[in-house]
C-alpha cells in the first residue's frame, strides 16, 4: 500500500511538471511583447521611460517579467507596463533590447526572451538654475550703421 501511494504522488508530480513545461513553452510561442521608448531625449537626472505591451498569453498560467536596471524582475501586465531606466551620464547611447523571461505559475520553467530593437538615446545636460544670466545693455538710440560698417 505505501509504495502505491508513493507511486501516485510521483505520477502526480510528473504531470504537474509536464503541465508547467507545456504552458511555458506554449506561452513562449504565442507571446508578443512590444517595447516603446516614451522619450528619446531626457535630461541627465530624469529616467528614460519604457512601455511594454504583452499580448498573446490570455488564459495561460504564466508570468511575463522584464529586467530593470538593478537586475530585479518586474511583472508585465497585459494592458501595458511602464519601466523607468536611469542613465546617470550625459551623451549619446544605444538602448539594447530588454531582457524578458516567461515562467510558469509555479516557477519551475523559465524561457528567456528579448523585446525591442536597439534604439538611440540622448541624455542632455541639466541646466544650471543658479547661473546668473548676463545683463545685456542695449543702446537706447539706433546705431547709424547697423551692420558695423
Amino acid at each position: 500500500m505505501a509504495s502505491l501511494a508513493l507511486f501516485a504522488a510521483a505520477v502526480g508530480l510528473v504531470l504537474v511538471v509536464a503541465f508547467a513545461g507545456l504552458t511555458a513553452a506554449l506561452a513562449a510561442r504565442r507571446l508578443t511583447v512590444s517595447r516603446m521608448v516614451v522619450e528619446r531625449e531626457v535630461q541627465e537626472d530624469d529616467p528614460v521611460r519604457l512601455r511594454f505591451d504583452a499580448q498573446g498569453i490570455k488564459r495561460l498560467p504564466v508570468r511575463v517579467q522584464a529586467e530593470d536596471q538593478s537586475g530585479a524582475w518586474v511583472d508585465l501586465a497585459p494592458g501595458g507596463t511602464f519601466l523607468e531606466v536611469a542613465v546617470r551620464r550625459r551623451g549619446a547611447y544605444r538602448l539594447l533590447p530588454s531582457r524578458l523571461r516567461i515562467s510558469d505559475a509555479l516557477g519551475i520553467f523559465e524561457w528567456p526572451l528579448h523585446a525591442g530593437m536597439p534604439e538611440p538615446l540622448l541624455i542632455l545636460p541639466t541646466p544650471d538654475a543658479h547661473a546668473a544670466l548676463e545683463a545685456r545693455h542695449f543702446a537706447t538710440r539706433p546705431e547709424p550703421e547697423p551692420d558695423g560698417l
